[in-house]
């Protein structure tokens, strides 16, 4: 398992921010495990984005001014 810093984008509102990502190396290729947003605009408000990292796209949660993610499946 390695983690990564990437780029990536919060497809509601075009805007940047960083994440983190734990890739697994199966027998089938390289996935994401999970993620984690680490930084992004401070002036987005607490509700539902869809972020896009690497090529997949996963639902992203801003609750309290904490990001939430989805689990992979």
């Amino acid at each position: 398992m390695s983690v990564l810093l990437l780029k990536g984008v919060l497809l509601d509102t075009g805007r940047e921010c960083e994440v983190l990502a734990w890739k697994e190396t199966t027998e089938g290729g390289t996935k994401c495990s999970k993620c984690r947003v680490i930084d992004a605009p401070s002036d987005l408000p607490d509700r539902d984005y869809m972020l896009r990292f690497d090529g997949q796209i996963v639902q992203a949660r801003k609750r309290s001014g904490h990001w939430l993610m989805e689990r992979f499946q």
